[in-house]
């Protein structure tokens, strides 16, 4: 079996990423197709398994088993996973998917989660006839790593396969895409260079990381902005693209070329948020968030937010109702995270809602605080993902429903954002009868800046046009 991911990536480029990734964690790292066929590995393979394992007539054929189960599991698992072998050696195994195919796997591996138990390997090396100084001298020699180190380099390559994959598919859509249209396309050419661009950058970064846990932030902060200016800029192009095709109407495949376009555009507003929650992510982990606190009436600013979505919701049959028990309070917030908040909980009371549906936003009001609830009729929570429903990279439903994809990072944004404003989020959910999502927000807060204290702030629809349109880019 072929692997696609070769297709997409310049090989030069995708051995400077393992062989740095081996540099910074010190530990071995490989790339391999979807047949377990070696595509590059790094430096730094330790010579137990090759001395005492898969070539040693006395215990190869458990390692070639043991070699074929972890194979096997990296097929039958859409997920990144530790997989400890039967010498007790443990690996990271991360499956790449181009368009829902497995297609590649990055092991990363090996290391102990825990301090080796001399004992029972040197019981093994009797067992086995290995001289028993070489056998543990061998062991030593791989790196003994903590569960927490190990959950931590987990997340890193999760977000990494998902870039790589995300890369992968948008430059097999245009491969498609260029097949139907003219290769002299201008517009398509410019996505191309500006893709090809953003890959370069994203690599040139990677290498400039340093060996210690910030490397982590400071890398995605640098990729997050990479890409967001490649994703504007073909972002615009497609807009005014479709502009000129508008104005001439004797186009040569005119209503094809606008299908395209229109795919074009939703997939743009996809990325545009997902480089977003990115950059959004960094700035949290960072702490480089900080709120402009101004004076708001909340109950017209979440009447007006619940409002600017109703096309959405009819475009889903879905009915949207607002309620307060007063007409107008100010409190101090920062309206640009409100709406941030709002417009997430709304994009998903909407999306995973059902034919003839509904969706209500109430407003209740305490002396102390004030309580915004987002209760919808849709698909539900499992009871057993509602305690986790707010960590980063959880989602509802990861493996049986593809109908609503995500990166299970937007509800982790919200409940910072709600937590920035000293504030606190939790719901309630029945699997198949809806949820609702209830936000407490104190009514104490002070004004950032003393020269805004007088004046009243609201939201402007015109302002929010396309910010509404990448939210709920996957709505209509």
């Amino acid at each position: 079996m072929g692997c696609q991911l070769e297709n997409y990536f310049d090989a030069e480029k995708i051995k400077k990423l393992i062989d740095s990734i081996h540099r910074i964690s010190g530990i071995p790292i490989g790339l391999f197709n979807a047949d377990g066929k070696r595509i590059y590995t790094s430096l730094g393979w330790k010579e137990f398994c090759t001395k005492f394992g898969t070539f040693n007539a006395k215990i190869g054929e458990k390692s070639i088993e043991c070699n074929k189960n972890l194979f096997e599991i990296i097929k039958d698992n859409a997920e990144c996973k530790i997989y400890t072998c039967l010498n007790g050696l443990s690996y990271i195994v991360v499956p790449i998917y181009i368009n829902n195919t497995y297609d590649a796997s990055i092991i990363h591996g090996q290391f102990f989660l825990k301090e080796l138990n001399i004992d029972n390997y040197n019981a093994i090396a009797k067992e086995y006839g290995f001289d028993e100084k070489e056998y543990v001298k061998a062991l030593s020699d791989i790196p003994v790593i903590s569960y927490e180190k190990a959950r931590n380099l987990m997340e890193f390559f999760n977000i990494i396969s998902n870039i790589i994959m995300s890369v992968a598919e948008k430059r097999l859509a245009q491969v498609e895409i260029f097949k139907e249209l003219n290769q002299n396309n201008k517009i398509l050419e410019m996505m191309n260079i500006e893709l090809i661009k953003t890959e370069e950058k994203l690599f040139a970064q990677y290498n400039k990381v340093l060996e210690s846990e910030k490397y982590k932030t400071d890398f995605f902060a640098n990729i997050s902005h990479e890409l967001r200016t490649p994703v504007n800029v073909i972002h615009s192009a497609l807009q005014m693209a479709r502009l000129i095709v508008d104005k001439e109407t004797d186009f040569e495949d005119r209503e094809r070329l606008i299908k395209y376009f229109d795919v074009m555009r939703q997939n743009s507003y996809r990325l545009i948020r997902l480089v977003n929650n990115l950059i959004d992510i960094t700035k949290i982990d960072a702490k480089y968030v900080s709120l402009n606190l101004v004076n708001c009436d909340i109950i017209d600013f979440v009447k007006s937010i619940t409002l600017s979505v109703e096309e959405y919701a009819i475009f889903k049959d879905v009915d949207l109702f607002f309620d307060s028990d007063e007409d107008s309070r100010v409190i101090v917030c920062d309206p640009q995270k409100i709406e941030r908040i709002l417009l997430n909980l709304l994009s998903n009371a909407i999306k995973y809602n059902k034919k003839d549906g509904s969706v209500h936003v109430i407003i209740r009001n305490d002396n102390d605080s004030i309580t915004i609830c987002v209760k919808d009729t849709g698909i539900g929570i499992p009871q057993d993902k509602q305690d986790r429903i707010f960590e980063r990279f959880v989602q509802v439903d990861e493996n049986s429903n593809k109908s609503y994809e995500g990166s299970g990072i937007g509800l982790s944004i919200v409940k910072s954002l709600v937590e920035l404003h000293k504030g606190r989020i939790y719901l309630k959910s029945e699997l198949g009868a809806g949820s609702e999502f209830y936000i407490e927000l104190p009514a104490n807060l002070k004004v950032t800046d003393e020269k805004q204290k007088d004046k009243i702030y609201g939201f402007d629809y015109y302002d929010s046009i396309e910010r509404l349109n990448i939210e709920f880019w996957d709505v209509c």
